[in-house]
């Protein structure tokens, strides 16, 4: 329907193709809401049609197909792998970490054997140099960086954590 709104046949020459599917990346992108793609399933718009258009031209039915290809190396189980890669594609956002929040317990512990002891406030033994480690003041978080041991630090405070609560 796109390519019939836009005067252009299914298997028309590479360059009409190519300024049709132009049309169709600004449609998809940018174009009524209703109409626009994520990158996931434009990605799968462009593999259908690069492939479609692929076979087409293997059968004689295009004279050449309207994407434009880089070619990749990459080794995979230990061989070198060669393969084209359609500049079509949009990149697409990689799952970020997620930040974790230290439960109150677990982040009293830690604070505890930072300092060298044990989780009920005693001297651990087992810790190489007991007290070694600890920081001025109780909470390293409130302790920030201007301390004996930095002496060119410069004397702005850390960030204090704080306890996520459920929900948030």
């Amino acid at each position: 329907m796109f390519l019939a709104a836009h005067d252009t046949a299914l298997f028309d020459e590479r360059a009409a193709l190519r300024e049709a599917l132009s049309g169709y990346v600004v449609f998809r992108t940018i174009g009524p809401l209703k109409s626009r793609l994520g990158a996931a399933s434009w990605n799968l718009h462009v593999s259908v049609l690069s492939r479609f258009h692929a076979w087409a031209v293997e059968e004689g039915h295009a004279a050449a197909v309207p994407f434009t290809f880089r070619a990749a190396r990459f080794m995979r189980d230990g061989e070198l792998v060669q393969q084209r890669i359609n500049l079509a594609r949009r990149r697409q956002a990689k799952r970020n970490p997620t930040t974790k929040y230290l439960d109150d317990e677990f982040a009293t512990m830690f604070l505890l054997a930072l300092e060298g002891l044990s989780p009920d406030g005693t001297p651990d033994e087992a810790f190489r140099e007991p007290r070694s480690n600890s920081l001025p003041g109780r909470s390293p978080p409130a302790a920030g960086t201007a301390s004996p041991r930095w002496p060119g630090a410069p004397r702005s405070p850390a960030p204090r954590c704080t306890a996520r609560t459920a929900g948030s």
